[in-house]
């Protein structure tokens, strides 16, 4: 039985989780592409800045953009075991794959870093509009970079709707994000530059954002009635935070783990992200427990197919899911999902157009799930365009 199905160009793939809200994305889109403002942001974008769209009503839109790619970080390797919580011992390894390198995508090395997947993603809510809604900000890293532990990292506050004041710290540069990209429609979009944050109002609450030294910085949240008049461009501030957000690197200068500890009433809440090289492994950790934990090999017998073995524990029971993901000329793109594999091994498959003269080549083209029920997607003309609905 086939269901077709009018979905927005992009594959929401879950990887790690941190806290309730947190997921890792996947998708087959283009860097940049504009929307309504009345559509929801496609997850794994940001928004870059308000922009005109003759489709959209009253032709406002946004332009958003994914994160790029970023070189490769030099990693000291810090192997890490849930069955084993000793003092990790440093190696240097090289990350292995199989057979040799996959030439299908220019011999990329195909591992969880090259992949589109955010393997940190982080959702806050930073405080409420006057319609009730939260503005939230993200921070979603491929991989751990020295940017990853500066307020650079973050996007912008979504959304905004003309109540969130937004206050830059001019005494560090700008820095561009992005690059100069073609949609398919020929609209060229350059790239931008933005300063880090340093305040952050809302209605409800001001962040204050701090940075402490090139590995540490904190997001300080007061309510709004510890908010005084502006001094030198800043907002004044009264009393203390009633919660701080930690990003730290907590073994510099390596760059393989970043520790998040949000702190209210006294009480430290530590989250840990770590990333082992030579296993192609991440973990993450609450509390110094293991939560999630996802490692990569190259099939034996394919070296353009990345095997991904993922365990998630939670309330004592600890759930395993492998992902398969494939080489293609413009990238990773995950091919299949298996839920449960020594159990009831229930198995989603996905396809991408191929097709280099064709208006949606690298777009998701189907999904078919478990039952047998196919779902096609991207079926407009224009991936560019706005679905009109689901």
């Amino acid at each position: 039985m086939k269901k077709f199905k009018l979905l927005r160009p992009h594959i929401v793939i879950q990887a790690m989780i941190l806290i309730s809200c947190l997921a890792s994305y996947a998708g087959a889109q283009v860097g940049t592409m504009m929307i309504c403002k009345e559509a929801p942001v496609p997850l794994g974008y940001k928004i870059v800045r308000e922009t005109e769209v003759q489709s959209c009503p009253g032709k406002k839109g946004w332009l958003i953009e994914k994160d790029t790619r970023q070189p490769r970080a030099v990693i000291t390797l810090l192997p890490i075991s849930p069955e084993s919580r000793g003092a990790p011992q440093v190696q240097k390894l090289s990350v292995r794959t199989g057979n040799g390198l996959c030439q299908v995508n220019g011999g990329l090395p195909l591992n969880s870093l090259e992949s589109k997947v955010f393997n940190i993603h982080l959702t806050l809510c930073l405080g409420k509009l006057s319609n009730g809604n939260c503005v939230q900000m993200t921070l979603d890293e491929n991989q751990i970079t020295a940017q990853t532990y500066t307020p650079y990292a973050f996007g912008l506050p979504d959304p905004d709707r003309g109540e969130v004041e937004l206050i830059n710290d001019t005494s560090n540069p700008p820095k561009q994000f992005g690059e100069l990209h073609e949609l398919v429609d020929g609209t060229a979009v350059p790239p931008y530059s933005k300063h880090p944050m340093r305040q952050i109002k809302l209605p409800t609450e001001l962040i204050d954002v701090i940075v402490l030294s090139q590995w540490e910085y904190d997001l300080r949240f007061y309510h709004a009635k510890d908010v005084g008049p502006k001094a030198d461009g800043l907002y004044t501030l009264t009393g203390q935070p009633h919660a701080v957000w930690k990003f730290k690197n907590t073994a510099p200068p390596s760059l393989n783990r970043l520790q998040l500890i949000r702190t209210t009433n006294g009480v430290d809440d530590v989250r840990e992200f770590a990333y082992d090289e030579a296993e192609d492994k991440w973990v993450l950790s609450n509390n110094g427990e293991w939560v999630t934990m996802k490692s990569s090999v190259i099939a034996h017998d394919d070296a353009c197919q990345r095997i991904e073995t993922r365990l998630h524990r939670e309330g004592g029971e600890i759930t395993k899911t492998i992902k398969i993901f494939r080489a293609f000329p413009w990238g990773q793109e995950i091919v299949k999902v298996i839920e449960d594999p020594d159990g009831k091994a229930l198995v989603t498959t996905f396809s991408y157009f191929e097709d280099k003269q064709g208006p949606h080549y690298r777009f998701l083209k189907s999904i078919t799930h478990p039952d047998g029920t196919v779902e096609l997607q991207n079926t407009q003309p224009d991936p560019t365009m706005n679905p009109t609905g689901p």
